[in-house]
């Protein structure tokens, strides 16, 4: 199965129907895609991270999406990264992701821990 090219898969399952052996999942709501320079901010190459949140704040609340600068922003007010991030094209993960959905809009799966001796001292 590791070579099936799923994009086509889902493609498929969308047009024709056809979702035997298949795990089809569909959202109930629209959801805009951001991908690279779609605002005219040249994000390739460091940008998925970014864009990828964007996509998922369009689900969470469609007429409020925070633009690269506004995620950066906001990991710095939570003391997630230095305030050197902020401007820079560094990357970022699912963890951050998270962090910023949960300021923005209270969508919390995990505990974001500051240090280990955070965790020491709990």
């Amino acid at each position: 199965m590791a070579d099936l090219d799923l994009l086509s898969l889902a493609d498929k399952a969308i047009r024709t129907g056809e979702t035997e052996g298949l795990d089809v999942s569909k959202i109930s709501k629209q959801c805009r895609y951001f991908h690279y320079c779609c605002d005219g901010f040249d994000d390739r190459g460091w940008g998925c991270g970014y864009r990828t949140v964007q996509s998922l704040c369009s689900y969470c609340s469609p007429g409020s999406v925070p633009s690269l600068v506004d995620i950066q922003n906001t990991l710095v007010l939570v003391n997630d990264k230095p305030k050197t991030f902020l401007q820079s094209k560094e990357w970022i993960g699912c963890v951050e992701a998270s962090i910023v959905l949960d300021q923005l809009f209270s969508v919390s799966y995990f505990d974001h821990l500051l240090s280990y001796e955070f965790l020491l001292n709990f």
